[in-house]
């Protein structure tokens, strides 16, 4: 996502918040500050405190790979399957 849809999105949700979880990348080559700027807008309207932001330790879209492996970093298991499995599974439709 780019910067430009960050802000899109957090404006549609200013007019109907609902719970949020947001992921993004410490290794994201391509839009390393979307999440975290999508996450302070949503942040700014949630009272029920059901805003949430996830960083791991991925590249653009590598939370959707069972890959364990980061250039020559191996991080002993899939770094994506946790973040699936425990987060996105359990987080509400995004908006």
């Amino acid at each position: 996502m780019t910067v430009f849809g960050a802000r899109a999105r957090g404006a549609r949700a200013a007019r109907g918040y609902r719970a949020h979880a947001l992921g993004g990348g410490t290794y994201d080559q391509e839009d390393l500050y979307g999440p975290q700027e999508e996450y302070a807008r949503l942040e700014a309207h949630d009272r029920k405190h059901q805003n949430f932001l996830v960083l791991g330790p991925w590249r653009h879209g590598y939370w959707s790979f069972p890959l364990r492996h980061l250039g020559n970093l191996d991080y002993t298991e899939p770094i994506g399957n946790e973040y699936r499995a425990r987060i996105e599974a359990n987080s509400s439709p995004t908006i």
